[in-house]
């Protein structure tokens, strides 16, 4: 397996990495291992303001990146190691087994118990440490997933807000599951780089080939990052349709612009046609019709 060695903690540069190798390189078995500051990860089919409080993740500086492949929200920080697999697809997809199998077996060689889930995650002890999901183009698979390392646990609860609650929407909602970090299960301590050292020579051998990316394909990486995963219309607009309850009125939300208020004739005048980005909302209605709007 070739290793693609990650200098950067953007999760859109990353994914950006991923989806390059994915639909460009078309043959060959490749291992990418990236770490990110704090992001909300929200999967490809889903609604980011029914996922996450918009304005909870602005004050805390949490970015929101929509990955091209299904599943539910996950959260990153440099406590989380991602890990990516891009291979030829096999005769059955999805082809969770053959991605997750060589990851247990190297962290039940630490000494960690952990087993594959009935959602093709990876569990122990009943907690969830790995959320997992596949992206397939032509005959070429990408598996990637996280391992909650030494994670904070406790800032996916602080800003999923009342987002749920508040959006009705066709979107794929994220089922939260209980997690736990593996980190207190080492028999012997290891910080985190030490710990990614030993996934990349458990899955890709003690000399790995390595490929790092042409300045020409830097270049192409950094449009694609520019153009999609760094981009609103992609993180955002990109959600399905929903409406949005806000106490005293609702608004209908379709490719991130509000396209009906009701209950509310002033605040439908005020607010038709006008995006759902703090900017724009801030432009056009009070400060506290725009908490209203992104809690």
């Amino acid at each position: 397996m070739i290793y693609i060695p990650s200098t950067t903690t953007s999760a859109a540069d990353n994914l950006a990495a991923e989806e390059y190798l994915l639909t460009r390189c078309t043959s060959g078995e490749f291992l990418m291992l990236w770490k990110s500051a704090p992001t909300v990860v929200i999967g490809k089919f889903q609604n980011a303001w029914g996922e996450v409080s918009v304005e909870e993740i602005l004050r805390r500086n949490i970015t929101l990146v929509r990955r091209n492949s299904g599943g539910g929200t996950v959260y990153h920080d440099e406590g989380n190691l991602n890990f990516t697999m891009i291979a030829d697809r096999g005769e059955n997809s999805p082809e969770y087994e053959r991605f997750l199998t060589p990851v247990i077996a190297a962290l039940n060689k630490l000494g960690i118990p952990v087993k594959m889930g009935d959602a093709f995650d990876i569990t122990v002890d009943g907690y969830k440490v790995s959320g997992n999901a596949q992206s397939v183009v032509k005959n070429r698979v990408m598996h990637h997933g996280t391992l909650l390392f030494d994670a904070d646990l406790t800032v996916l609860s602080g800003i999923t807000g009342h987002a749920n609650a508040d959006v009705q929407s066709k979107a794929i909602q994220s089922n939260p599951s209980p997690v736990c970090n593996l980190r207190p299960y080492l028999k012997h301590d290891m910080d985190i780089a030490a710990f990614a050292d030993y996934l990349k020579t458990e899955l890709c051998g003690e000399h790995p080939e390595i490929r790092t990316f042409t300045e020409e394909e830097s270049a192409e990486l950094e449009r694609l990052r520019d153009t999609k995963y760094a981009a609103w219309d992609w993180n955002f607009a990109r959600s399905p349709a929903f409406t949005k309850s806000c106490g005293t009125f609702s608004v209908f939300v379709k490719g991130g612009i509000i396209t009906a208020v009701t209950d509310n004739d002033e605040l439908a005048y005020m607010l038709t046609g006008v995006r759902m980005t703090p900017e724009d909302l801030r432009a056009a209605v009070p400060e506290d019709i725009v908490h209203l709007l992104l809690r």
